[in-house]
């Protein structure tokens, strides 16, 4: 067949799944009134509820108990009790601080948001206080004006609103003209037609990114004109060109990965399962936009949509050099056309296009991967709306109640309602004396597989040294901190993960697949970019124990021995840093871990 007739024939297959898309009510909401109205009014009550906080934040004054006494901030208010754990406990006051010398001993209750924030304005003062006590004034001025500062915070969280409506506008469209018409049959009309296998395929992806690209050129729009009316901010011709630009291979990236989400479903039903997961995992990379100090640089402009993302941000911000905004554009373009064949690839399959009619077909076979993927939205779910809720108030406790109030009735609820076996599903069997004692080897050098991983991470993205400081308290007992931080996830992560989602996604035929599928849910379930990839690896070396042992009980010690480690390095009574030693255990791990698996 000649090229053009190939190109006519393309046109043709995609006007008719434009049209078929466009006769949906749903299509016209997430590309028109979403973007039209919601994102507008989320923008508004946003920014409203924002200078609202602040200045609620600004206005509020806490109770104080301080020796000696100096000068407060007018935010802090002075009583004359004597500062002492007592007084913070009856709540008399928000927080108790005795300076001596060089030492200073702070009493704050982490169950109360006001004792967290009458803490941080204490310390500031405190901190202020014995700088003049050492006759050293420092005054600061910021060069930044509160324009300036509009931007920046418009532009950290800009890339982050353009990432999701690609993926919402993708999203819906794949599902639609890839799984639902497969299901609904109307494909197989496509498939009879004089029309070829390829130019079908090639004609829903061009579908695919093209509602993506207009949803992201609505939204880059409205975000324009938002910026203009609500923070007084304009987006010069040029930083919406550059932005723009970096929108196409990043919406050809986006719209390779949910096709391929879709191409994989069996069914609608399981491709509205994967939709949580399709649209947070993107999101993980991205949020390095977001966050202070991660500029764009020549490695981090080669990250999959970290790279977009930072460029993006750059261009806002008008800052950034002009080879480094056009390397994050090679590189997604490398990337989406890596998408795009694989998408081809996927696509031209006919088990794809052709597919199973329902989950009933799916489940006969023995596929339960879908199924696997709900586990994880499900835990998801209940993580950021149930766990944090409940840590924001209580850290240990709520830790404690998402370990066992969420985590471990997902891992034996999902297996349960699927008629499954519990017992064989979740591998709770008590395994060889061997391999009990490679759990704890694996265990005692898991945490310089963490560091080695940490430290390699650290070329393209540094992780905050502070980034889990808030999970010890040196005022709660060390036990406590083990039990919670240590031995609860230790048991129940691994029933959920080398459990019940590794259960159901493994078979025979797919080892390896499971196990790399089980350790990038749980890399991605800690919901923290820094954290991903050394969560992942540690999963790897897990999810092997779990394979060769045919039980999660080595890899339950193998996590609650890393887990403990790290707890006792932050109280002090062991060191863990990166280096030689770290690199030995590391290998020791993952050695002991693929020995014969």
């Amino acid at each position: 067949m000649l090229a053009g007739e190939q190109i006519r024939d393309l046109l043709v297959v995609v006007r008719f799944e434009l049209l078929q898309h466009l006769r949906d009510p749903a299509t016209i909401v997430l590309m028109l009134v979403v973007p039209l109205v919601v994102y507008p009014l989320a923008g508004w009550a946003g920014h409203r509820a924002f200078a609202s906080m602040e200045a609620e934040a600004a206005a509020s004054v806490f109770t104080v108990a301080v020796e000696p006494m100096f000068d407060l901030p007018p935010n802090l208010a002075a009583t004359s009790l004597s500062p002492s754990a007592a007084v913070v406990a009856a709540g008399e006051v928000d927080v108790a601080a005795r300076v001596e010398g060089g030492r200073v001993e702070l009493w704050w209750d982490s169950r109360s948001p006001d004792s967290a924030d009458a803490r941080a304005r204490l310390k500031e003062a405190i901190a202020d206080f014995r700088r003049s006590q050492d006759a050293l004034r420092v005054t600061t001025r910021d060069q930044e004006t509160a324009a300036q500062a509009a931007r920046s915070r418009a532009a950290r969280f800009a890339p982050l609103l353009l990432l999701f409506t690609l993926l919402s506008g993708a999203l819906y469209t794949a599902l639609d003209v890839v799984t639902g018409e497969r299901e609904r049959g109307t494909l197989e009309t496509l498939m009879v037609s004089t029309r070829t296998r390829a130019t079908v395929a090639a004609a829903k992806f061009v579908v695919v990114t093209t509602f993506s690209l207009i949803s992201a050129g609505v939204s880059l729009g409205l975000g324009a004109v938002s910026l203009a009316l609500l923070g007084g901010l304009e987006l010069g011709f040029g930083q919406f060109v550059g932005t723009a630009i970096l929108l196409v291979p990043l919406a050809v990236l986006v719209a390779a990965l949910v096709t391929l989400a879709a191409a994989w479903a069996p069914d609608f039903k399981s491709g509205q399962v994967l939709a949580l997961p399709v649209m947070f995992v993107p999101m993980l990379p991205a949020s390095v936009a977001a966050l202070p100090g991660f500029p764009l640089t020549a490695l981090t402009a080669l990250v999959p949509l970290a790279g977009a993302s930072l460029a993006i941000r750059a261009v806002l911000e008008n800052t950034g050099s002009v080879s480094l905004v056009a390397l994050a554009l090679a590189s997604t373009t490398a990337y989406a056309a890596a998408g795009v064949w694989a998408t081809s690839r996927l696509l031209g399959r006919e088990a794809v296009l052709v597919g199973a009619r329902g989950p009933g077909e799916r489940r006969a076979r023995g596929d339960y991967r879908v199924d696997a993927m709900v586990t994880f939205a499900l835990a998801a779910l209940a993580l950021w709306f149930l766990g944090q809720a409940a840590q924001s108030r209580h850290l240990l406790g709520g830790l404690a109640f998402t370990q066992l109030g969420l985590f471990l009735p997902v891992a034996f609820l999902v297996p349960w309602w699927l008629g499954l076996p519990v017992r064989d599903t979740l591998q709770l069997r008590w395994p060889a004396p061997s391999e009990l004692a490679r759990g704890v080897i694996v265990g005692l050098c898991l945490p310089g597989l963490a560091l080695t991983v940490g430290q390699l991470q650290a070329w393209v993205l540094d992780t905050p040294s502070g980034l889990l400081a808030g999970l010890l308290d040196p005022a709660t007992p060390i036990g406590l901190s083990l039990l919670t931080l240590a031995i609860l996830p230790g048991v129940c992560e691994e029933i959920l993960f080398r459990g019940t989602f590794l259960g159901l996604w493994h078979r025979p035929d797919r080892r390896w697949q499971a196990v790399v599928a089980t350790a990038l849910a749980f890399g991605a379930l800690h919901a923290s970019i820094f954290r991903l990839a050394p969560t992942a690896a540690l999963g790897l070396v897990l999810g092997t124990l779990a394979l060769r042992s045919r039980s999660v009980v080595p890899g339950m010690i193998a996590h609650v021995l890393n887990n403990g480690l790290a707890v006792l390095a932050g109280y002090g009574v062991v060191a863990l840093e990166p280096g030689p030693l770290a690199w030995v255990g590391a290998c020791v791990a993952i050695f002991l871990g693929l020995l014969r698996a």
